[in-house]
């Protein structure tokens, strides 16, 4: 994964889990912080699902659909002010192959968004 200067900065595992009806990341940083999330469509609300745990004790649920190009998954949550939050997090496929990775949140129950994550997911071969 990389950020918007295009240096690397952390990478992700993604592997398909329960005969394909589930998707596991695993993400790891240089500075050695990890984290895991677990992915879902479910056939009967037609959403997505994530569940996020770190290794900051952070946790995030994520629910939403995939439209016009674009996955986006919002859930409400506590920043690690104890503030309520509401998280939206966007992917996008761009047409050199990369995925664009968006995380905002709000404070002001989405009046206003603050960026809080903009990366580039792309393939390497693993050896």
């Amino acid at each position: 994964m990389t950020n918007s200067a295009n240096k690397q900065v952390s990478h992700s595992k993604i592997s398909l889990i329960n005969g394909g009806c589930g998707i596991l990341e695993e993400y790891q940083s240089p500075t050695g912080f990890e984290g895991k999330s677990l992915n879902i469509y479910e056939r009967q609300t037609q959403q997505w699902h994530q569940t996020w745990i770190d290794s900051s004790g952070a946790l995030l649920q994520l629910n939403g659909r995939f439209s016009d190009g674009v996955m986006t998954l919002t859930g409400n949550g506590i920043n690690q002010g104890g503030k309520a939050t509401i998280n939206k997090v966007s992917w996008r496929l761009l047409d050199d192959g990369r995925v664009n990775q968006r995380w905002q949140a709000s404070q002001d129950k989405g009046d206003t968004w603050q960026l809080i994550f903009d990366g580039y997911y792309q393939k390497i071969k693993v050896q």
